[in-house]
């Protein structure tokens, strides 16, 4: 009775071996007709009749690249930021994958040099040579259209800066108040002295500046005199466009930082030493030329 189990376990070993074996034959043939085929439909067929096949991961990755490739080819005609970042989700790991995301970042440069010329101000344009600097042509019209622009506004603020240095109205003293913005500026007020070096005046009093003379460019120790007509030159020209940063007088052998002051609606009051006339004044940060200021 044992021997006869034995046997029949044993048929039924060899049995279940050779389907296994046959199941296996089976399904490497099919692998291999699939790769031949080499297209969605073969793969996706194999996958359905073996999903869990030792071959099925490979048969995965053939068919992810195909399908990529497939829907790649279509982007002639969906060439939109919208499709490339849907086809990077869906496809993120294929080769294509790499072509999308630099087409992206052109399509978005394209959308952002179309903005900043329709806009034309120099801002856009700095601000599209900060964000998007890698494509040669865009940059090199934007760095043209940008010194025009520059170009075109100095001209102009020169030409205005000009005029109101030429007609401005001369202070016999400074009016100090509260909240005006002080450069350079030293105040007795109360007892006490502040130096105002780009600060708001907390406490009006006596305004003094530097009236020495720096001839050959030897610095000296700061001169404080009383800001008046006996002193200095004390010219204010209304207000002045926002960027302003210094004011730097030039003579033949010297380089002078002025005081100057803005009070609480702009206008811009400046403090020229009497000794340093006739001088080229410069509006740092607004521009890059100069301006004559006569004796």
């Amino acid at each position: 009775m044992t021997t006869q189990i034995d046997i029949t376990l044993r048929c039924l070993f060899i049995i279940a071996i050779t389907l296994a074996l046959g199941a296996c034959a089976t399904t490497k043939r099919e692998w291999v007709e699939a790769q031949q085929q080499g297209t969605i439909a073969a793969y996706e067929q194999f996958l359905d009749k073996y999903p869990n096949a030792e071959e099925s991961r490979f048969a995965r990755y053939e068919l992810a690249k195909l399908r990529a490739h497939k829907d790649w080819s279509s982007r002639k005609s969906s060439d939109t930021i919208s499709f490339y970042k849907e086809f990077i989700a869906k496809y993120p790991g294929s080769e294509e994958a790499i072509s999308a995301r630099k087409r992206v970042m052109q399509l978005r440069a394209d959308q952002a040099w179309q903005s900043a010329q329709k806009v034309n101000t120099a801002e856009a344009f700095e601000q599209f040579l900060e964000d998007y600097n890698w494509d040669p042509h865009q940059v090199d019209e934007a760095k043209k259209r940008l010194a025009s622009l520059r170009e075109a506004k100095e001209r102009g603020l020169l030409s205005r800066l000009q005029d109101a240095i030429t007609n401005a109205k001369e202070l016999s003293t400074l009016p100090i108040r509260k909240s005006d913005f002080a450069m350079r500026i030293l105040i007795k007020a109360s007892g006490s002295v502040h130096e105002y070096f780009g600060k708001t005046v907390q406490a009006p009093g006596t305004a003094y500046a530097d009236a020495g003379n720096r001839r050959g460019g030897i610095l000296y120790e700061p001169i404080w005199q009383p800001i008046n007509k006996d002193y200095f030159r004390i010219i204010q020209i209304g207000n002045i466009p926002r960027g302003l940063t210094d004011i730097v007088a030039y003579t033949d052998d010297q380089t002078i930082p002025l005081s100057y002051v803005v009070n609480s609606t702009g206008k811009l009051t400046i403090i020229i030493p009497r000794v340093i006339t006739p001088c080229d004044l410069e509006f740092q940060g607004l521009l890059y030329g100069r301006i004559r200021l006569k004796k």
